[in-house]
């Protein structure tokens, strides 16, 4: 059902035939155990390794409207939003023991109203303060977005020659990496080929940031473990919780700032 209204939706709002709909979902649903993977080693979700995928497969295929190959990309990207989110949130239940079809459960439940939600604050951030190049969110992920879909719909023909040689030096990069993360002589100081890879896509404030929190637990832990193993073991799950407390303010932090300044109370510095 949700294949045939994709199929539908994808046509009547973006010209797109069903024969690349269908191919997407193919496609998409065995990386989604790949992108399951680096969630579970790093927590991040890289679904933009998917699309880019899509982008580059359908390109070749003839798609030239930059529009139908960002749908297209976007659709395969939030297959493997949904399934890895979805992974992890079973993960998180297995560990607390809880029921995974309670949890099946209130995720169709949620979806919905979550959706109106979701789509009222872009909408109000799209009015109130703009996106784009000159705008108050200059969005740079989605003008990347936008420059990729375009080169993209020119055809393979249209990348470089240096952006080939690179790509197959980086998957030869990864491939070694990840030979050396499954050799037991290795493996305890390889680093791993996802976290590098997260790396290299996020901006460097992101990947900074992300270096700085690992530097803050490995200490702490490090001056825990001299107490003993079960004080390692408490800073290790406070490290966590303490991790997940920031991720839940900032979140809240802005949703409570857009609404303060959308209703006028709270103003945007000139």
């Amino acid at each position: 059902m949700a294949l045939s209204l994709a199929i539908v939706t994808m046509k009547s709002i973006f010209d797109v035939d069903w024969e690349y709909v269908v191919a997407g979902a193919c496609i998409a649903g065995p990386l989604c155990f790949a992108l399951g993977k680096v969630a579970s080693e790093t927590d991040i979700n890289p679904v933009r390794l998917l699309a880019i995928v899509l982008l580059f497969l359908f390109s070749l295929f003839g798609m030239n409207n930059p529009a139908a190959l960002l749908a297209t990309g976007i659709g395969g990207a939030a297959l493997a939003s949904i399934a890895v989110d979805l992974f992890i949130d079973l993960r998180t239940g297995y560990l607390i023991r809880a029921n995974p079809r309670h949890q099946i459960i209130m995720q169709f439940l949620g979806v919905i109203p979550v959706s109106f939600v979701s789509i009222f604050f872009l909408h109000t951030l799209a009015v109130q303060f703009g996106f784009g190049e000159g705008k108050f969110f200059p969005a740079p992920g989605a003008l990347v977005w936008a420059t990729m879909a375009e080169a993209f719909s020119k055809g393979a023909t249209a990348v470089s020659t240096n952006v080939w040689i690179a790509t197959g030096i980086a998957s030869c990069f990864g491939i070694i990496l990840s030979l050396f993360e499954n050799w037991k002589r290795t493996s305890q100081y390889a680093p791993s080929s996802f976290a590098l890879g997260i790396a290299l896509i996020v901006p460097i404030e992101m990947s900074f940031a992300i270096f700085l929190g690992a530097l803050f637990r490995a200490v702490a832990i490090f001056l825990a473990q001299r107490q003993g193993e079960g004080v390692k073991h408490r800073a290790e799950e406070e490290a966590f919780h303490i991790g997940s407390a920031v991720f839940a303010a900032s979140a809240l932090a802005g949703i409570v700032a857009v609404l303060l300044i959308s209703l006028g109370i709270l103003h945007l510095p000139s």
